[in-house]
């Protein structure tokens, strides 16, 4: 795997992260390093531009998969009033309430592919964003991962945390979906 990104996958990056896919996962399904995203992030704290501006426009993408999910859930949380189209012009109309309750079965099937769009949307949503979407359960592992991180790279000559820092991340790319080591060989101590 690679750890640069040509114009056309930057854009499919982006495309799958506003989609909801996971960045390290985009990355993967555009032919780079799953852990770039880390390696970027590292590199924007360190000055780099270009860098900065790829990691912004990737953290702007997820901002817009989560409101993307958000509006889901909200519009299927609101039925006083609805947009309606005309089945003749395609003209917006405006029903009301009542008109609606008239109208119950075809009204009830709307409000139920409505309500499983909003449950998925809020499933993405406490998967995807669980600091702000899930139940109020303590999501420490990957702060820790990153207070470590950080830790090492200040703490660390910057040659001995850049070759850390690979090992890290040519292991985390390698192996099964549990980050296990599928020959089942211990890695190589970094020196």
């Amino acid at each position: 795997m690679k750890w640069k990104l040509t114009d056309e996958a930057r854009k499919q990056l982006l495309a799958l992260v506003r989609g909801g896919m996971h960045p390290d996962r985009a990355c993967q399904a555009v032919g780079v390093a799953p852990g770039a995203i880390r390696r970027w992030r590292m590199e924007a704290r360190n000055g780099k531009k270009k860098q900065q501006a790829l990691v912004d426009e990737i953290d702007t993408a997820e901002a817009q998969c989560e409101a993307n999910d958000v509006m889901m859930t909200r519009r299927a949380a609101t039925l006083e009033k609805s947009d309606a189209k005309c089945s003749e012009c395609g003209a917006a109309i405006q029903i009301d309430a009542f008109t609606l309750l008239g109208m119950q079965s075809h009204v009830t099937a709307a409000q139920n592919v409505k309500n499983m769009a909003a449950s998925v949307a809020l499933q993405r949503l406490t998967l995807r964003f669980p600091k702000r979407w899930s139940q109020r359960v303590v999501h420490t592992v990957e702060e820790e991962h990153n207070r470590l991180l950080d830790v090492a790279q200040r703490v660390l000559a910057p040659e001995v945390f850049e070759a850390l820092l690979d090992a890290y991340l040519t292991a985390d790319s390698g192996g099964d979906e549990t980050g296990a080591d599928p020959g089942g060989q211990a890695a190589e101590p970094v020196h």
